[in-house]
């Protein structure tokens, strides 16, 4: 009777790791993109509570721990720091206008006016800096690559 007992809990606990590595791949690879969150970050109603499964209640798990939200947040923060760093390569185009106007008040009926119209427009593109925008973008790099297996940890914690 013991031995049939250990057989079912090693059998309940191989197949929660498996559902947990399954689970957890998922919701990484849902989390990989966070501007298509899963449905499980959506929230549970009552209905969907008759139906849970082990993998559903561990994506949902998940997605409501607020240390898997920040580590989200982190790295959705870094890749908009990769994004700035790529726009070093690209030329930079200003523009700008000016409106003036100017009335004097004189001494009977003289009074003086003055308008003018002032525009601008320019294009520049630096062509070497000795560097600085690689390193730039491998430092933005490696910090998104940290915020990654910040997520992974915290993956592996929740």
């Amino acid at each position: 009777m013991k031995n049939l007992q250990k057989r079912i809990a090693a059998l309940c606990t191989n197949a929660y790791l498996g559902a947990v590595l399954l689970a957890g791949s998922q919701a990484m690879a849902q989390m990989q993109s966070p501007a298509n969150p899963s449905a499980a970050c959506a929230g549970l109603q009552a209905a969907d509570l008759m139906q849970l499964t082990l993998p559903m209640a561990l994506d949902h798990a998940l997605c409501a721990n607020p240390g898997m939200r920040q580590a989200m947040a982190a790295i959705a923060e870094r890749q908009a720091g990769v994004d700035l760093a790529q726009t070093g390569y690209r030329p930079r185009f200003n523009a700008g206008a000016a409106i003036n106007a100017s009335r004097e008040a004189g001494a009977g009926s003289s009074r003086a006016s003055e308008q003018s119209i002032a525009g601008s427009i320019g294009l520049s593109w630096v062509l070497f800096d000795f560097g600085l925008r690689d390193a730039t973008l491998a430092q933005s790099r490696a910090q998104l690559s940290g915020a990654m297996a910040n997520l992974s940890n915290t993956q592996l914690n929740a």
